[in-house]
């Protein structure tokens, strides 16, 4: 399953806002093992596949708004994005 992460770093009077998203996929991995079949209780190798821990992110937006960007707009870009 694809996550996807928004960041926001608040800027003061005299400070830059950062907003950023980052995507998260996992990675599909396949396990082979033995097992054994449930009708005649044979051997039987099985692929069981997993999803791993996040091995890359993906930065698919930065941005620094401009000092002195009003609150309201700050806000409203931000819902730009999610979007």
């Amino acid at each position: 399953m694809t996550r996807y992460f928004v960041g926001l770093d608040l800027g003061q009077a005299a400070d830059y806002t950062a907003i950023s998203a980052i995507e998260v996929r996992p990675t599909p991995y396949t396990v082979q093992h033995e097992d054994r079949d449930p009708e005649t209780r044979r051997l039987r190798t099985v692929d069981t596949t997993f999803e791993s821990i996040p091995l890359t992110h993906h930065v698919r937006h930065l941005e620094r708004l401009p000092i002195g960007t009003p609150y309201p707009t700050q806000v409203a870009r931000v819902k730009e994005i999610m979007a």
